[in-house]
């Protein structure tokens, strides 16, 4: 399936800024059963070109500064992606467990920290679901999806961009990033390692904007990693589109940085995701651009602020606050 994918942030702050350092995760991953075709990166205030750099796990960053005075920044991402169907899929793998054979990597994706907690109340639903009881992969999948779909409801706003699995198991409600957290934990308490993925999920016939998804991994001894989406529980496939792969969602926020100043911020996202036809095959094509967004070599007053000539260029580094 060949899939457009437009992702636009807009920070707003209510008194100016300087010195801001962004850090993107955005950029969709180059692999097995998906191909990334074309990639557009632009950036406001007008600043050196974004850089680029691979992270430990071959995530492709972002990064970008902006020096001068400014109450705004806007990045608007445009990627192409062809996918297929996977190879293999999570809910039939035959597997047997206890997982072994582990690479040095995988034991990484075993460590509790960060939001996935080992806590009593993650091993009381380890128990409920009857994990232990699971003879392969596939079924501790499918026993998983089942619990999940029985006793957590997917609800909005009921938890942040940093709650942990405590509070997920708390509420027993949260959003695709909690239920991929929740997996995970569940999963190394298996002792199967396990990996966070953020990405985006195409859903066919519907016209209003999309948004960054998230599900994870399995390691299986056969296969490699395989997908599972516990939020709608099924095996990712081609409307899943992967961006980057860490051991929680703090590895690989789309979004984060810091700046100078006493300002307040607030952050608009909007997501929209087409399929398209077929097209010629050509070289990828990949580009970074620059907005036209005001910025200031000293801070405006409110008189001089219509007067004073924005200044267009200057640069640092920059971040921002996650987005949920």
């Amino acid at each position: 399936m060949l899939l457009e994918i437009e992702h636009r942030l807009r920070f707003r702050y209510d008194d100016y800024i300087h010195e801001s350092h962004v850090e993107l995760r955005m950029q969709p991953r180059s692999k097995r059963n998906q191909a990334l075709l074309e990639w557009n990166l632009e950036v406001g205030p007008r600043t050196r070109p974004a850089r680029w750099a691979e992270d430990w796990l071959g995530n492709i960053y972002h990064w970008f500064a902006i020096a001068d005075w400014h109450d705004r920044i806007e990045v608007l991402c445009r990627s192409v992606v062809e996918t297929s169907v996977p190879d293999q899929a999570a809910s039939t793998c035959t597997d047997s467990l206890p997982v072994s054979g582990h690479g040095i990597r995988e034991f990484e994706f075993l460590e509790f920290g960060g939001p996935i907690l080992h806590t009593d109340a993650l091993e009381r639903v380890h128990r409920e679901a009857g994990l232990a009881d699971a003879g392969t992969i596939g079924e501790w999948v499918q026993r998983l999806s089942g619990h999940l779909k029985e006793t957590f409801t997917y609800m909005p706003e009921v938890t942040r961009y940093d709650s942990t699995t405590e509070e997920v198991l708390t509420k027993r409600a949260g959003v695709c990033q909690d239920f991929a957290h929740l997996s995970i934990g569940l999963a190394r308490l298996s002792g199967i390692p396990a990996r966070y993925v953020n990405g985006y999920l195409h859903q066919s016939g519907r016209d209003e904007p999309a948004e960054s998804h998230a599900w994870f991994e399995l390691w299986s001894p056969s296969s490699g990693w395989l997908p599972y989406d516990a939020t709608h529980h099924v095996d990712p496939g081609v409307h899943h589109v992967v961006v980057a792969y860490g051991r929680s969602y703090d590895d690989v926020p789309p979004n984060r940085g810091i700046y100078a100043g006493n300002a307040s911020e607030t952050l608009e996202t909007e997501v929209y995701i087409r399929s398209l036809e077929a097209r010629a095959h050509r070289a990828p094509l990949m580009r970074t651009d620059s907005m036209d967004l005001p910025l200031y070599p000293v801070i405006p007053t409110e008189v001089d602020r219509d007067h004073q000539h924005p200044r267009h260029g200057g640069a640092e580094d920059q971040q921002q606050q996650q987005q949920q």
